[in-house]
Formats: C-alpha cells, sequence, structure tokens
C-alpha cells in the first residue's frame, strides 16, 4: 500500500494512498457483484425485463423525459427530433418487446 506524507502542524502524518483504497474497494466491490452473479444467473435478468416494462410503459403513457429530443441522435429522444414522437414511440416498444425476449432467454438459460 503506497503512502503519502503530509506535514501539519509540525507532525509528519502517514497516510494511505486514497487512490490505492479506491481502488481496492472498487475491486472488492465487483467482485462480489461478479460472484453473486454467478451463484443466481436468473437475477441478472430482471435487468433487461425491468428496461422492457419501462420501455413499454413509457411508450404508452408517453413519458416527456423519455422522449424529449436532447438536441443530437443519442436515444430515443433524438429519434423523437428527427423522425418524430410516433415514430420513437413505436420503435420504443419494439425495443421493450425485444428487452421481454432477452430476459425469457435469460430466465430459461441454465447454464451460462
Amino acid at each position: 500500500m503506497a503512502f503519502r506524507s503530509y506535514f501539519h502542524f509540525h507532525l509528519l502524518i502517514f497516510l494511505p494512498d486514497n487512490e490505492q483504497i479506491i481502488q481496492n474497494m472498487a475491486e472488492d466491490i465487483f467482485d462480489k457483484i461478479h460472484v453473486y452473479f454467478r451463484e443466481h444467473p436468473k437475477v441478472m435478468a430482471l435487468i433487461p425485463l425491468s428496461l422492457g416494462v419501462m420501455m413499454i410503459v413509457g411508450a404508452v403513457q408517453n413519458w416527456d423525459w423519455l422522449y424529449a429530443p436532447s438536441g443530437t441522435f443519442r436515444g430515443i429522444g433524438g429519434i423523437s427530433a428527427y423522425f418524430g414522437r410516433t415514430i420513437a414511440r413505436i420503435l420504443a416498444v419494439v425495443v421493450g418487446l425485444i428487452f421481454f425476449f432477452v430476459a425469457y432467454i435469460m430466465f430459461n438459460v441454465t447454464k451460462w
């Protein structure tokens, strides 16, 4: 572990390097997440499932935060700006159904 020395009020204080502490914490967290999803692979399917629900509900409810033009062609807001809100909503339903299909496949996979 690396240390930095600080001279404060005529005392020499050695403190651990903050970047090294943050890196070790991040590695520990990602290792725990990796182990969890290895032991529970079906939980990972909740991510595309929730994205699919959000896309379809957003298309039905016509959420402004989801379809507001962003000034660029990134995301649904950009599609809404260039092709119209109706096309963006139809595309969002299609993408939501694709997310549902991916989640269905992930729920039925027995081994990764």
